[in-house]
C-alpha cells in the first residue's frame, strides 16, 4: 500500500503510514485523552511512542532521538511504540470524514486504508474524475493535466500544457515554406513572405519579369531593359548593351565600307546606307582594291626578306662573322639557304662544313641546319631548340648542356657525341644514331622507338617522363633515373641496371628482368605481376604496396627489402637470399605461395607474416611443421 510501512519485520507486525493522512475529525476533541504531548501538535496521536526520559505519549514524527524532549526538555535517549491497547483502540475508533469528493464517514483506522484509493480532484488543475486516484494521478499529469509545465519540442519554450495548442498555432517558429531556412512564427509568416523572404517570386514593376526576390539586384543590373545610352530609342538589357551597339544600334558610329580604299567618312549606322550610295570611293572600289593588292604584295616581299636576313638566315647572324672563322659575305645566290617564301632567295653564302668549329653558347633556335657537318665541333650550352638538324653529323661533338628541345634529329649521327646534362625534351629521334651514354639528360616526351641504340646504352640520372623506348633494352644502365609511372610492361630488360632509380608506380607486368640490378630502387606501388625477376638484385629496395603476384623471384637477393602491404600471391622464390633481420615484412599479402627450397639462404627464420586463411604453415617453404621457421598464422 502506498504511503505505509511496517514497524517491524516479524509476522503480524502492525502496518502504519509514513505520514498522517488529512484527518477531518467529526465531533469535539477537547476531552479526548490521547493527544500528542508536543505543544506544537496537540492532535490525536498518530503512530504513538513514549520516550524513556518521561511517560508522555507523542506522535513519532513529533519527537527525535538525541534531541531535547518537547515535554521534559531532557535529551531523548530512545523511544518505544505505545502498546497500550486502550489507547490504540480509542485512536482507531475516532470518527473522521473523507476530504475527497466521496465525503464518507468512517473510523480513523478504516480511513487510513480508504484514503489512498479514494478518487479526488487533481491538485494542480482541479479536474474531477471517478478514475482520478493516486494510482492514476501520475498518468494524468504526464498526459492530460493542462497546468503541468512542459517544453515545446520544436522551439524548447517552457509553458503550461493547456497553452501548447495556441502556442503551436500562433507563436511556435517554423521553417519558411519557400525554403529560405528562416524560422518564422505562424502569425508573422504572411508579413515575412510579402516583404522579406528572398525565395518568394516577385514581379519587376518595369518589365513584368518574374524572378526570386534575392535576384532583384542581378535582374536590375543585367536583365531589366533600359533605354539605349546612345539615343537610338531602343530598350536593351544592360548586359547586352555592347552587343546592341556593335551590331544593330542606329546611333552607333561606324566607318564607311570604302575605308579599305581610302574613304574617311564615319557616322551613325542609320546613315550608312545613304552615304554609300554617293561615296566616290565605293564607286571606284574595284580599281582601288587592285592597286592596294599590288602595293601590299611588294611591301610584304621586302619585309619578308628583311625578317629572314635578320632572324632566320643561319649564315647572316653576328655569331657567324669573320672573327668566328667563317664567311658571312654576300656573294650572290648560293644553294643551301632558302627563305620560307617561294619568291625570295637568300643571297647569303652557305658553307656546310663546320667540323671542329667553336660554337659554344651559340643560338641556333629554329634554324635550318639540315645536312651540316659538325664532327668534333664544340656546342657546349648551345641553343638548338626547334632547329632542323636532320642528317647532321654530330659524331664526337661536345654538346654538354646543349638545349635541343623540339629539334628534328631525323637520321642524324650522334655516335661518340657528349650530351651530358643536355635537354632533349620532345626532340625527334627517328633513325637517329645515339651516343653510348645520355647521362643526366632531360628526355621528357622523346620517342626513341625507331632510334639506333648502341649496346650497353647508359641513361643514368636522366629524366624519362612520358618517353617512348624500344621494347628490347638488355643491359641498359638506368641507374638513378627518374622513371616514376613508366610503363615497362612486356619489355626485355635482362641485365639492366636500375641502381637507385625512382621506379614508384612503374609497370613491369610481364617484363623480363632476369639478372637485373634493382638495388636501392624505389619500387613503391609498382606492378611486377607475371614478370620474370630470377637472379635479380633487389637488396635494400622499397617494394611497399607493389603487386608481385605470379612473379618469378628465384635466386633473387631480397636482403633489406621493405615489404609493406606487398602482394606476393603465387610468387616463386626458389633459392632466394633473405636476411629478415634487415627486411621489413609489414602486412605482406599471402606469403604461403610457391616458396623456398632447400637451397634458399635464410637467416633468423622469424618473419612477420599475415595469412587471412589462418593456415598453419612454414613461412619459408611449402611444408607445415617440417622446419624451425613455422608458426601459426
Amino acid at each position: 500500500m502506498a504511503g505505509v510501512e511496517r514497524s517491524g519485520g516479524e509476522p503480524g507486525a502492525q502496518v502504519r503510514p509514513q505520514s498522517p493522512p488529512p484527518f477531518q475529525y467529526v465531533g469535539a476533541l477537547d476531552a479526548f485523552p490521547w493527544t500528542c504531548g508536543n505543544e506544537h501538535c496537540q492532535r490525536p496521536l498518530f503512530d504513538p511512542v513514549s520516550a524513556a526520559c518521561c511517560t508522555s505519549y507523542m506522535c513519532r514524527k513529533c519527537i527525535e532521538v538525541g534531541r531535547p524532549c518537547p515535554v521534559c526538555s531532557a535529551t531523548v535517549p530512545s523511544v518505544v511504540s505505545v502498546a497500550n491497547p486502550r489507547c490504540l483502540t480509542q485512536l482507531d475508533q475516532l470518527e473522521v470524514r473523507c476530504p475527497s469528493s466521496c465525503g464518507q464517514l468512517m473510523s480513523r483506522k478504516k480511513f487510513i486504508h480508504h484514503y489512498p484509493a479514494c478518487p479526488r480532484p487533481c491538485p494542480k488543475c482541479g479536474a474531477e474524475s471517478t478514475t482520478l486516484s493516486p494510482a492514476t494521478q501520475l498518468s494524468h499529469e504526464q498526459t492530460e493535466c493542462p497546468m503541468v509545465d512542459i517544453v515545446c519540442d520544436k522551439c524548447n519554450m517552457a509553458m503550461k500544457r493547456g497553452m501548447l495548442k495556441m502556442h503551436i498555432k500562433e507563436d511556435c517558429p517554423v521553417l519558411c515554406r519557400f525554403g529560405c531556412n528562416e524560422k518564422i512564427a505562424p502569425l508573422k509568416q504572411k508579413a515575412h513572405e510579402e516583404a522579406v523572404c528572398p525565395e518568394v517570386s516577385v514581379k519587376c514593376p518595369k518589365c513584368d519579369a518574374q524572378f526570386k526576390r534575392k535576384d532583384t539586384d542581378v535582374h536590375d543590373r543585367n536583365d531589366c531593359p533600359v533605354g539605349c545610352p546612345l539615343g537610338c530609342g531602343m530598350k536593351v538589357p544592360p548586359i547586352k548593351q555592347d552587343q546592341h551597339a556593335s551590331t544593330s544600334c542606329a546611333a552607333f558610329l561606324v566607318p564607311c565600307t570604302g575605308m579599305v580604299v581610302g574613304c574617311q567618312w564615319k557616322g551613325p549606322r542609320g546613315q550608312l546606307a545613304q552615304h554609300t550610295v554617293s561615296c566616290a570611293f565605293e564607286l571606284q572600289r574595284p580599281i582601288l582594291l587592285r592597286l592596294a593588292s599590288l602595293e601590299n604584295t611588294l611591301l610584304s616581299s621586302l619585309s619578308l626578306m628583311d625578317r629572314h636576313l635578320s632572324s632566320s638566315c643561319v649564315l647572316h647572324e653576328p655569331v657567324l662573322n669573320e672573327e668566328k672563322g667563317y664567311s658571312s659575305t654576300i656573294t650572290g645566290v648560293q644553294p643551301g639557304c632558302t627563305s620560307e617564301a617561294q619568291a625570295i632567295v637568300c643571297p647569303t653564302a652557305h658553307p656546310l662544313d663546320w667540323s671542329g668549329k667553336q660554337l659554344s653558347n651559340s643560338t641556333f633556335s629554329g634554324k635550318n641546319l639540315s645536312g651540316f657537318l659538325m664532327c668534333n665541333a664544340s656546342l657546349v650550352n648551345a641553343d638548338l631548340s626547334g632547329a632542323n638538324l636532320s642528317h647532321v653529323n654530330f659524331s664526337k661533338a661536345n654538346m654538354r648542356g646543349a638545349i635541343l628541345d623540339g629539334a628534328d634529329l631525323t637520321s642524324a649521327n650522334m655516335a661518340g657525341a657528349t650530351l651530358h646534362e643536355s635537354s632533349l625534351r620532345g626532340a625527334n629521334f627517328h633513325l637517329t644514331i645515339l651516343p653510348a651514354a645520355l647521362i643526366r639528360t632531360d628526355m621528357t616526351l622523346c620517342n626513341l622507338t625507331h632510334a639506333v641504340i648502341p649496346q650497353a646504352f647508359e641513361l643514368s640520372g636522366s629524366i624519362l617522363n612520358s618517353t617512348k623506348l624500344p621494347r628490347e633494352l638488355p643491359g641498359v644502365n638506368f641507374s638513378n633515373c627518374k622513371l616514376a609511372g613508366f610503363d615497362f610492361s612486356g619489355f626485355l630488360l635482362k641485365g639492366a641496371n636500375f641502381l637507385g632509380a625512382d621506379l614508384s608506380g612503374t609497370k613491369f607486368s610481364g617484363s623480363i628482368l632476369s639478372g637485373a640490378n634493382l638495388q636501392g630502387s624505389n619500387l613503391r606501388n609498382c606492378d611486377l605481376s607475371d614478370s620474370k625477376l630470377d637472379s635479380t638484385n633487389l637488396s635494400c629496395s622499397d617494394l611497399g604496396y607493389a603487386d608481385c603476384s605470379n612473379a618469378d623471384l628465384s635466386g633473387s637477393d631480397l636482403t633489406g627489402v621493405y615489404l609493406c602491404s606487398t602482394n606476393f600471391t603465387n610468387v616463386k622464390l626458389d633459392r632466394f637470399h633473405l636476411a629478415p633481420t634487415a627486411t621489413k615484412w609489414e602486412r605482406a599479402w599471402d606469403l604461403a605461395a610457391d616458396f623456398c627450397d632447400d637451397d634458399a639462404t635464410v637467416t633468423n627464420r622469424r618473419p612477420k607474416t599475415v595469412d587471412t586463411d589462418n593456415r598453419r604453415c612454414c613461412a619459408w617453404c611449402s611444408g607445415y611443421v617440417s622446419c624451425e621457421g613455422w608458426k601459426t598464422l
